[in-house]
């Protein structure tokens, strides 16, 4: 669940932490931490120790922390990641993996409920290889880009389009419903179809549902806390994620409800019309 701005509230969270700090054990949980520790390439008990955090960076929904040595530990919190700052003798936490003790006698733990997160150790060349995979960070989305990229768009729809992290990197199935609803956009339009005005009114509809996430302090719908363990607002304010049935906050039409790809896809019927449907 953690979206592009969960993820960059920990990021900030981290810089304002734990750069300058050294890495002094890493302890992979028994229980819960085998799996994980199973998916390794590296040693991380063995390389870890001794490295100072130098850089805390994000890149789409991918967290890293830059060490000493050229190394950048990769953090993907994927749907019940967590990523928490804790003191030496506070209680465990549940569905701990791995345990990062630091020099000044906190520790970065990361639990995972569902045990889909990743924690890797990457060198430049994983960073390089990443960054080819992912398009522009939502900031850096321009008009023309994003036309030429709908037009070339292999998907049928809008709403899986914007979840195509090669096109636009971070932005998730919430914000993906909130940014449609602020745009004035049906979910299911053909990506190619989109005016130089709807492709401009998007953008800024993307850009302004990130940034109400951010202010708000994440979005917890059912796992995300930050570095402090701390729950988000947004969701107390979505303008359509998770309403289906209540009133539009626009024109009080009933909010409705449908799958596309898989993912549950909200949205209102009379602020997002969907063009109809021609063979002529």
């Amino acid at each position: 669940m953690p979206e592009l701005p969960e993820v960059e509230l920990i990021r900030r969270q981290l810089t304002d932490e734990v750069i300058g700090k050294v890495i002094t054990e890493v302890i992979f949980d028994p229980e819960n931490g085998n799996s994980l520790k199973a998916r390794q390439t590296r040693d991380l008990e063995a390389l870890l120790p001794g490295k100072k955090i130098i850089k805390s960076r994000r890149r789409g929904k991918h967290l890293f922390l830059s060490l000493s040595g050229d190394y950048h530990l990769m953090f993907h919190l994927k749907m019940t990641g967590r990523l928490l700052l804790r003191k030496k003798l506070d209680p465990d936490d549940e569905f701990l993996r791995l345990t990062l003790k630091l020099d000044d006698s906190r520790e970065l733990r990361f639990t995972d409920r569902a045990r889909f997160a990743d924690v890797f150790l990457w060198d430049k060349q994983d960073l390089v290889a990443l960054d080819q995979k992912l398009g522009p960070e939502a900031d850096e989305v321009t008009p023309d880009y994003l036309q030429k990229a709908l037009l070339q768009a292999s998907e049928t729809n809008l709403k899986e389009t914007l979840l195509n992290q090669s096109i636009i990197a971070g932005v998730g199935n919430i914000n993906a419903d909130e940014a449609l609803f602020v745009a004035k956009i049906h979910p299911r339009r053909d990506p190619g179809s989109l005016n130089e005005e709807e492709v401009a009114n998007l953008i800024k509809a993307i850009k302004e549902v990130l940034e109400k996430d951010l202010s708000n302090g994440g979005s917890t719908i059912d796992s995300y806390l930050n570095l402090y363990g701390v729950a988000g607002r947004n969701q107390e304010s979505f303008y359509v994620y998770g309403r289906a049935g209540e009133p539009c906050r626009n024109c009080s039409t009933g909010l409705e409800y449908i799958e596309i790809g898989g993912r549950r896809t909200h949205f209102c019927p009379r602020c997002q019309k969907k063009d109809t449907m021609t063979l002529f």
